[in-house]
């Protein structure tokens, strides 16, 4: 299990964590995911607690940032059954930059996705060949789709 965490704080409890709870197979990666490699600003909410909002900031970005499909390939990997994307807003990014994968894998994706971008990710779900399975609203800002790959038929 690859665990992508940006943010050198939440990595370094996500590290501890797997130590502490001596957890195997699980990889922790300290960079971000976008819809292709570059570096990103990460500016903490107002409320800072862990939520980011991301904006492209190359000339003064610090944060690194991978593709789905770039990782994938780089990794060298076979398969890929499940996807989780809790990427504070960055969810139609992440996306597009995972088309390839998306395609040749088919992995189920659960998501966090901010209601802001629900009609942008109901447009781009056909693009990708993906189907809305179940949502559920978490509260007036979120909500949790599982998203299936479309049959194949």
């Amino acid at each position: 299990m690859f665990l992508i965490e940006p943010d050198p704080t939440n990595y370094f409890f996500l590290v501890r964590n797997i130590h502490v709870n001596q957890l195997s197979a699980h990889y922790p990666l300290p960079f971000g995911v976008w819809s292709s490699n570059t570096w990103l600003s990460l500016k903490g909410d107002s409320f800072d607690q862990g939520s980011f909002t991301n904006s492209i900031s190359p000339e003064q970005g610090n944060t690194p940032c991978v593709s789905v499909d770039n990782l994938v390939s780089f990794l060298g990997l076979m398969r890929l059954d499940w996807m989780k994307i809790d990427t504070e807003g960055a969810e139609i990014e992440v996306l597009q930059g995972a088309r390839v994968t998306l395609q040749s894998m088919r992995p189920i994706i659960w998501m966090e996705i901010q209601k802001v971008n629900e009609s942008k990710l109901t447009e781009l779900l056909p693009q990708i060949h993906y189907t809305l399975f179940q949502k559920h609203d978490f509260n007036e800002e979120l909500s949790y789709w599982w998203l299936v790959p479309q049959s194949s038929a």
